[in-house]
């Protein structure tokens, strides 16, 4: 992807200008965005009664329309600089993502797409209004063109759930545990501010308060608080679920994972190590471009009494870190999975290089046409 049309440029991000360059990111990263509901799919196929599966895929269906409607929104981008109001910029460390201001700005324009939608002039009468220019003036009108297509951004604003900067956490009513405590599962996700790449969370806990915990809605707002608070992806997740631990003594974190949904390499475009490098340096088409995520999951082996003030004591959990894994131990969890999807170009390039130690990593290698060849 050529970067020559750059109009900003800094160690952490990039500000675009280029109508074809904008156009060639936001289809690759809706074509991304698509395969990661495939693969969900399947595994929500695979596994029928998964919870976990089911709930990603909910989240990554609303990041896949809140990055379509910033499609729709720079459509135009560098053929209208004196109209657009802001410019499309992107993390290029080890994210590839848009920075979170957009999402931010997404936010906003949400709140306010009834008034500004109703403020555009109708859709049919800006079709009217094209057409007869390209009638009258033998050309097409870049104006009324970004008119019809922020229409259709705000349109879209309208209907449809997003990722935002924080997805307030949801909790699902569980069976109840063998020791008579109520079990849930809270899921919530985040547009991380450190790294700017999509996280989802999902954290099985129990309750051993005397009520439901949908009977006690300041607890819940408490812990919704609480946990976004903490939702940062370079905190560890071991720090995370103790400090939930800790901090309700009814709340008893039982499982925590963290979904990173990222990042997004393109050569030209995003800075990387040398291992994804030479794989991108290996082809010579525009499918030059690896996707990553990865799933940390941290599980509590235990529970222990500890004391509480100067008479009391409260349940702690035990949580297992796996100190001979490095990346779990980094992480601070039990497991950490780790995947990605390459186009079939690149796929052959990194298989061709037998020390890149990328071959160990599951692949979902995909071709032209955008169907799964390989598991």
């Amino acid at each position: 992807m050529d970067n020559s049309q750059l109009i900003n440029k800094s160690e952490e991000f990039i500000e675009y200008n280029d109508n074809k360059c904008t156009r060639i990111y936001f289809d690759r990263l809706i074509h991304v965005s698509k395969m990661l509901q495939k693969i969900s799919e399947k595994e929500l196929m695979k596994n029928e009664k998964s919870i976990d599966d089911s709930i990603i895929l909910g989240h990554l269906k609303k990041l896949y329309n809140t990055i379509f409607a910033l499609r729709m929104k720079y459509w135009f981008n560098g053929l209208v600089d004196d109209r657009q109001v802001s410019k499309l910029m992107l993390d290029v460390i080890d994210s590839g993502f848009p920075m979170r201001k957009e999402i931010i700005e997404l936010r906003v324009d949400k709140k306010n797409a009834q008034e500004a939608y109703q403020n555009l002039p109708d859709e049919n009468e800006i079709k009217h209004r094209l057409l007869a220019y390209v009638l009258n003036q033998k050309k097409i009108s870049l104006d009324l063109q970004y008119d019809l297509s922020i229409k259709e951004y705000y349109g879209l604003l309208l209907d449809d759930d997003f990722f935002f900067p924080e997805n307030q956490p949801e909790f699902i009513r569980g069976t109840n545990a063998r020791n008579g405590n109520r079990r849930y599962v809270a899921h919530w996700s985040v547009y991380d501010a450190e790294k700017n790449i999509p996280n989802v969370y999902i954290m099985v806990f129990e309750h051993s308060g005397g009520n439901k915990l949908e009977e006690n809605p300041d607890l819940i707002k408490e812990l919704r608080d609480f946990i976004l608070k903490d939702s940062i992806s370079t905190l560890k997740l071991i720090n995370i679920a103790s400090n939930v631990d800790k901090g309700f003594a009814t709340i008893h974190p039982k499982s925590l994972k963290r979904v990173h949904i990222g990042p997004l390499y393109s050569n030209g475009l995003t800075k990387h190590n040398d291992y994804v490098q030479s794989v991108l340096d290996g082809v010579n088409t525009e499918d030059n471009w690896v996707f990553a995520w990865s799933t940390e999951m941290l599980l509590s082996k235990g529970i222990r009494q500890v004391t509480k003030g100067f008479f009391g004591s409260q349940q702690e959990e035990i949580f297992h870190v796996d100190a001979h894994d490095l990346e779990a131990f980094e992480a601070g969890s039990t497991d950490v999975e780790k995947n990605m999807i390459i186009p079939y170009e690149s796929y052959q390039a990194l298989i061709d290089a037998k020390e890149n130690p990328l071959n160990s990593i599951q692949k979902y290698v995909i071709n032209k046409d955008g169907a799964i060849i390989y598991l």
